[in-house]
Formats: structure tokens, sequence, C-alpha cells
């Protein structure tokens, strides 16, 4: 009798587990043909909802943010990070941007239309950043006693 012979796993793009070659990945069930890859990288942007159960996902832009704000996906206490908290976590009420699509001013958490540039109670500036490239970083400072932080962003 035949030896049988292993099965060839390969990294799964979305969730970054084992899988063997099919239609979706056996862990996240992440569709694994070329047009779906595509138009997931074409929704892949530097916003990040933290979610336990799925926290290899990729960032998403924009764009897909204030869907999810419309959907209800995100709501005011939905943990999220991006470019305008630099990459910190934050409840969206709070976060630059997207808590104006949810009605309120990050800043001073007075109602604002979803459509307002500033707030008109405390003037914050409320422009969810669009460019999908942009991680909202801030620049490279040295930390006293962080050997690392002289070389960190090169």
């Amino acid at each position: 009798m035949p030896e049988p012979q292993p099965v060839e796993r390969f990294i799964c793009p979305y969730c970054g587990g084992p899988t063997i070659a099919g239609a979706r990945c056996e862990r996240c069930r992440g569709p694994l043909d070329p047009l779906s890859r595509q138009a997931t990288q074409n929704d892949m942007g530097p916003w990040f909802v933290r979610d336990p159960e799925r926290p290899f996902r990729s960032g998403v832009c924009a764009r897909v943010v204030r869907a999810w704000v419309t959907s209800g996906k995100i709501r005011p206490d939905t943990v999220i990070r991006g470019p305008s908290t630099r990459q910190f976590w934050m409840p969206a009420r709070r976060t630059p941007g997207v808590a104006t699509l949810l009605g309120v001013c990050h800043n001073c958490q007075a109602g604002v239309e979803p459509r307002t540039s500033a707030c008109p109670g405390c003037g914050a500036g409320l422009g969810l950043p669009d460019d999908r490239q942009m991680l909202g970083l801030g620049p490279v400072i040295p930390v006293p006693g962080h050997p690392s932080s002289a070389d960190a962003g090169r």
C-alpha cells in the first residue's frame, strides 16, 4: 500500500494561518481566488477595528470605515485605530474623523452633523483622513534609556 502524500500547505494571505489550496482558507474562510484577493487589497488601508476573533485581519480604507459606521459595525464604543489616532487604540467616539461619522465631536463630544468640517462648539477639525497609504505616525523622537529608539524609523 502506498504511503499517503503529505498535504501541501501555504500561508493564507488574510489570516496568516496555514491552509491547503482550495476555494477558501480553512481557518478564516477567506476566498482565495485572484479576484477576491484583489477586491480585498482594494479595501485595505490604515484603519483597524479591534477584533479578538480575527486579530490578524488587514486594516481597511476610509471608505470601508464609512460603510461600517453606516451599517452599525462601528459604534461609539468600538475600539479602533488609524491615522488620526497615530495608530493607538481608542473608542470610535474619541477618534478624530470617525467620531464625526457617528454624529459627535471627538474632542468635546458635542453633537455634530457628519459632513461638518469643524466642531461649532470647540473648533476641532473633524475630517476623516482618506489617504490609504498614510499611517498617521508621528516623527521618531529618541527616548532616554531605550537603545533602539535612535535607530527607529530607519
